[in-house]
């Protein structure tokens, strides 16, 4: 018996990826040449006045910063990035203008005191770590360094921390997201943290690297 599928060969716009034949088109069927994929058109794509574009610059040094805290290179004899052997990094600018988001780990912001690390009075409750979020130093977009606070700053530190605690997973086991998270979470110390911290803003504290 014939098979049917072999009979049923189609010459594609893309041989350049190996695609040649279409088992699931019409005998002799030919790809067109002009005009949206089926696909494109069947969602309406192609009637749309948008393209998905959007402005991925750095507005306003945000991104810089927060990328810096994470894994930036010495600045002028400063270490200014958690994790500087970061090689490479997908980056996407996922909030933009009032628009919010939320994530897995919240992280409280810290701020240097008298009696300890203290939580800043910008930073939210119910935290799940903790990391320093006022004052932070970090590059910003045209060159050079900004200190500025937020709890943009504390997340970068967290992230830091948990791409140096992925490393040290790799080299011992298989890594996935919950055996870090877990790590990440279990690294949280109150030690340094001034003595009036609420463990329900703090979480589990300051996450910190492992040091072996």
């Amino acid at each position: 018996m014939a098979d049917p599928i072999a009979e049923k060969t189609v010459v594609l716009r893309a041989p350049a990826f190996g695609a040649t034949r279409d088992p699931f088109a019409g005998p002799g069927a030919e790809a067109a040449s002009d005009g949206p994929a089926w696909g494109v058109a069947a969602v309406g794509a192609d009637a749309s006045p948008f393209t998905g574009a959007r402005n991925t610059d750095d507005d306003n040094g945000h991104g810089t910063h927060c990328g810096g805290t994470i894994f930036g290179r010495n600045l002028n004899g400063q270490r200014i990035g958690a994790a500087p052997g970061i090689a490479e990094a997908l980056i996407g600018k996922v909030l933009g203008g009032p628009n919010g988001g939320s994530g897995v780990i919240s992280v409280a912001a810290l701020g240097q005191g008298p009696d300890g690390l203290a939580v800043a009075p910008f930073s939210n409750t119910r935290a799940t770590v903790a990391a320093p979020g006022v004052k932070i130093t970090s590059a910003w977009h045209g060159g050079g360094t900004r200190t500025i606070s937020g709890t943009s700053m504390d997340t970068p530190h967290v992230a830091g921390v948990a791409a140096l605690r992925a490393e040290q997973l790799a080299q011992r086991g298989p890594l996935n997201p919950v055996r870090l998270t877990a790590r990440l979470v279990a690294s949280g110390t109150f030690t340094g943290l001034a003595a009036a911290a609420d463990p329900l803003d703090v979480g589990s504290g300051l996450v910190r690297a492992s040091a072996a």
